[in-house]
């Protein structure tokens, strides 16, 4: 009768109010407001909170007040590339990190990877994402001192990244600055890139 006494023990601790069906709260609404923390602290790539009327009949079952039942679930990894982004600040305390693109994934959707993936970012601070004007050659150059731009075009927050056939990753970002005979919703991007932390 193991379960008898800890009902036992929870009325006496918490009073009658232990054998409440309900919670004098909205949990759904708690959980769902501390979701990014749980995403960055357990390192999920999403949490999402649903009612156990939506879940099996274990769900169902298992899921009480106070104590909600969690189901882990890992999806089939979309088609990615990983790019590696390095910072050239020096002294910031930002180094490089690798973050998967994904088909589709937008400037925005890069600078919450960067955020998630290094911790020393303030929500304060801005990040900008630059492109090496060769993808190729570009990330071999030994970088001058607070020339953070040389060689690089920042990519603007609204340009969306994309995967082809050849599996080579390429950005459109209209209105960019590019080369003969490239196109700009087509620009080539590699797998190197830098990333700016500044002040607000």
């Amino acid at each position: 009768m193991p379960f008898a006494q800890m009902v036992k023990e929870n009325v006496k601790r918490d009073g009658v109010g232990a054998m409440d069906l309900t919670t004098p709260f909205d949990q759904r609404a708690v959980l769902k407001e501390n979701a990014a923390f749980m995403e960055r602290s357990v390192d999920l790539f999403s949490v999402d909170i649903r009612p156990s009327s939506d879940g099996d009949q274990r769900a169902k079952e298992e899921s009480v007040p106070w104590k909600p039942y969690a189901v882990l679930h890992v999806s089939d990894p979309q088609p990615h590339i990983v790019v590696h982004l390095s910072n050239p600040q020096p002294t910031s305390g930002h180094f490089n990190i690798d973050v998967a693109i994904h088909d589709g994934d937008t400037v925005k959707d890069v600078v919450a990877a960067v955020r998630k993936l290094d911790g020393n970012i303030a929500a304060s601070q801005s990040i900008t994402v630059l492109r090496y004007c060769d993808p190729v050659a570009g990330p071999r150059q030994v970088p001058q001192y607070k020339r953070y731009d040389l060689g690089k075009v920042i990519v603007r927050s609204d340009a969306v990244f994309h995967i082809g056939l050849d599996g080579q990753l390429t950005v459109n970002d209209p209105g960019a600055a590019v080369a003969d005979g490239i196109s700009s919703d087509k620009i080539p991007v590699g797998t190197s890139m830098c990333y700016l932390v500044e002040d607000a």
